[in-house]
């Protein structure tokens, strides 16, 4: 498999390009061969997309890997082991990202292209690094909190969302169990859950593509963003 070369932007990508109602959902520290197959059962019953990010050591389970490609889900790696980067040396933080980019491409045949800094913690050094490594580097712009709350997420949620971007989330058992309420709040306050591949410019989508696609799994490479649209 031949990476396609790539200029990526060297910033972290938040959810500047979206609309004024719209979120895309966000999903860190998976995969989880219980929470997952939940996830994605509620996910595909609303035909909603999602951005994930997988720790490299909870990758071993290529079915359901590429049950996430297959079911047109955005994926990419958040370290090896959940490190945290700016403590690390150089090379070890390097190495970090490149175990877990190893072990994605191992079990799924596929190169990732999307990353996540654990607990949003970077510096330009990584951010090059992952620049280099031909990926996206993601962010957030609104947190929800599932990592101290663990009841009511859903309500906390619907209080928090007054701002279009990328809501923060993490495969956590109370946080899938609530996945359901979640979606119908945020469309209860007026949003819209859109594509991951709309948080990209036109050119960002095209070299994203131009890496992965064509895919046999990978299905958001049939997506046409309104990016796109404004192109053609």
């Amino acid at each position: 498999y031949v990476l396609a070369v790539v200029a990526l932007p060297l910033a972290q990508i938040r959810g500047n390009l979206l609309g004024a109602k719209e979120i895309v959902l966000s999903f860190d520290d998976g995969p989880n061969n219980y929470t997952s197959p939940i996830l994605l059962d509620t996910l595909k019953r609303y035909d909603i997309k999602a951005l994930f990010f997988h720790v490299g050591a909870n990758i071993d389970n290529a079915a359901l890997m590429h049950r996430f490609m297959e079911e047109g889900h955005c994926m990419g790696v958040h370290t090896m082991s959940h490190a945290h980067l700016t403590r690390l040396s150089a090379a070890a933080a390097h190495d970090e990202i490149d175990a877990a980019v190893q072990v994605f491409r191992n079990v799924t045949g596929q190169v990732p292209i999307f990353f996540r800094p654990p607990y949003g913690e970077s510096n330009p050094s990584i951010i090059a690094y992952v620049h280099e490594k031909k990926m996206f580097s993601f962010m957030w712009d609104i947190d929800s909190s599932d990592w101290r709350i663990h009841d009511h997420l859903a309500r906390s949620i619907g209080g928090t969302v007054h701002n279009h971007g990328i809501l923060l989330m993490h495969e956590y058992q109370w946080t899938t169990n609530e996945v359901d309420d979640i979606i119908r709040t945020i469309h209860d306050h007026g949003y819209t859950i859109v594509h991951p591949l709309e948080l990209l410019t036109h050119e960002d989508i095209m070299r994203a593509k131009g890496a992965i696609c064509p895919s046999t799994v990978q299905t958001w490479c049939d997506y046409v963003s309104s990016h796109e649209k404004v192109e053609l």
